[in-house]
């Protein structure tokens, strides 16, 4: 459970087929994540765990789907596959807003 107020800056992109190094077809799903970000996760076990755990869970939850919790960081490259355009929110919502009340 992430505490409250404390947020991942990622996207999740849709699920689109790839094919694996044993030559089958899988569904991957894109996540985008800040580059400050990354560069906090990538040195750090625990939190890049962390980060790996959110990202499943986010991904379950969007998707309906129950995901294997085997994984595995990829030496040399940031993606595997074709990268897809994403649309990424550059300014945060406000978590509360005033609401007018006419």
């Amino acid at each position: 459970m992430i505490p409250l107020g404390y947020r991942v800056p990622m996207s999740i992109g849709e699920p689109h087929v790839e094919v694996d190094n044993s030559g089958s077809g899988c569904t991957a799903y894109d996540i985008v994540i800040n580059s400050s970000f990354f560069e906090k996760i990538k040195n750090n076990e625990l939190f890049r765990e962390f980060f790996i755990t959110v990202a499943m869970e986010g991904l379950e939850n969007k998707y309906a789907v129950e995901l294997s919790r085997e994984w595995r960081m990829l030496r040399n490259r940031k993606f595997m596959g074709s990268l897809f355009d994403q649309n990424i929110r550059t300014s945060s919502k406000p978590m509360i807003q005033e609401i007018d009340s006419k």
